[in-house]
């Protein structure tokens, strides 16, 4: 008995290999389900070419990827400037640097943010109190 899935959004994504098994990274659905998650498989490919479906998980939250990502860059994991590669055209890119960073430090470092983004005003809660 085939295990029937659908691969959507083009999230097919393989990440360790060896011989004629692989780990993959993708957004599937299962059987007659319409609903697809994130799962993280192992993956085997038969001497025909056909994938058979190995131990896996899908995430069970859509916080679950990124507390994933949150941990696996705090103990050390990924290329840092492959993760900033990937992750400097996000619209939020230059806030997060400039609140991680400081105005200062970047000025240092003699980079430049936009003024919009330099001078984007924070709440501060404790203004409430005021």
């Amino acid at each position: 008995m085939d295990i029937q899935y659908k691969i959507h959004d083009g999230i097919d994504h393989v990440f360790d290999e060896k011989g004629n098994t692989f780990l993959a990274l993708r957004k599937i659905s299962w059987g007659d389900s319409d609903k697809p998650k994130l799962d993280l498989r192992k993956w085997y490919v038969s001497k025909e070419g056909e994938e058979t479906v190995g131990k896996g998980f899908s995430f069970l939250t859509e916080d679950g990827p990124n507390e994933l990502t949150n941990i696996l860059t705090q103990c050390g994991f990924g290329e840092t400037k492959t993760i900033i590669d990937n992750i400097k055209d996000r619209e939020d890119f230059e806030s997060s640097l400039l609140k991680s960073l400081g105005k200062e430090k970047l000025e240092e470092l003699g980079i430049e943010i936009d003024e919009d983004v330099a001078d984007e005003d924070y709440y501060d809660p404790r203004a409430i109190f005021e």
